[in-house]
C-alpha cells in the first residue's frame, strides 16, 4: 500500500473512533443539558470556582462559567419565531437560511438525546451566529418595516415614524443587551465579589451552581 493510502486510512479509522466514542458517551455528568435546554441557559458549565478573600467581604467567590448573556439568548426564541413569521409572509430567502442555520446547529442532537448521550451547553455554539443573525434580521425588519393601517383606515402610522420608533426599539434592546453583558463579567473573568452578589447572579437559582 502506498503512503498516502495508509495515511488517508488511518485518517478515515480516527474519525471513525471519535465518532463512535461521541455516540456511545452516556456517563452522567454535573454540566450535562439537553438541546431544548440550551436557549433557555437551563444548565450553564462552570470551568473555574474559587474563594479568594480579596473582596474585602467575609465571604468571597470568583467563577468562570460558560454562560451566554442571558437577555440576549432568551431573546433567541422570540427572535426565531419572528424570523419565521417575516420569512413566510415576505417569501423572504436570507430568513430561511438564517433560520436553517440556526436548525442545523440544534435539531440534530435531539436525536442524540434519545439515547441520553451526554451533551453540554456549548455544544449550541456552531448554531450561536445564525441566532445572532435571526436577532439581527429581526430588528431589521423592526426599524424598516411599513407603515401600518391600510388605505382609507382611521389609524396609521407613518413611515418616518415606524422608523423611530423601531430605532428607539433597537437602541434600548442594544443597551439592555450590554447592560446584562456586564452585570455578568465578573462571571466570565473569575473576578472574586461578595458571596452574596455572586448568589444574585445566579438568577435560575441551583441550576446555574
Amino acid at each position: 500500500m502506498s503512503p498516502l493510502w495508509n495515511a488517508l486510512y488511518s485518517l478515515w479509522a480516527y474519525h471513525v473512533d471519535v465518532f463512535r466514542f461521541h455516540d456511545t458517551l452516556t456517563s452522567p455528568h454535573t454540566y450535562q443539558s439537553w438541546p431544548w435546554q440550551w436557549l433557555l441557559l437551563g444548565r450553564p458549565v462552570a470551568i473555574y470556582y474559587g474563594n479568594d478573600p480579596s473582596c474585602g467581604a467575609p465571604s468571597c467567590a470568583s467563577e468562570i462559567v460558560l454562560l451566554g448573556t442571558p437577555l440576549l439568548w432568551w431573546s433567541f426564541i422570540p427572535a426565531l419565531v419572528a424570523l419565521a413569521w417575516f420569512g413566510i409572509s415576505r417569501r423572504d430567502w436570507r430568513a430561511f437560511a438564517i433560520g436553517g442555520g440556526a436548525a442545523m446547529g440544534i435539531l440534530p442532537w435531539f436525536w442524540w438525546e434519545l439515547s441520553s448521550r451526554t451533551m453540554f451547553y456549548f455544544y449550541a455554539s456552531p448554531a450561536e451566529p445564525f441566532l445572532i443573525l435571526a436577532v439581527v434580521y429581526v430588528l431589521g425588519a423592526v426599524v424598516n418595516s411599513p407603515s401600518m393601517g391600510r388605505p382609507g383606515a382611521t389609524l396609521t402610522v407613518a413611515q418616518e415614524d415606524r422608523r423611530l420608533y423601531g430605532t428607539i426599539f433597537a437602541a434600548i434592546y442594544v443597551i439592555a443587551i450590554a447592560l446584562c453583558f456586564w452585570y455578568f463579567w465578573p462571571l466570565y473573568t473569575a473576578q472574586s465579589i461578595p458571596y452574596d452578589d455572586w448568589w444574585k447572579h445566579l438568577w435560575l437559582g441551583n441550576r446555574w451552581v
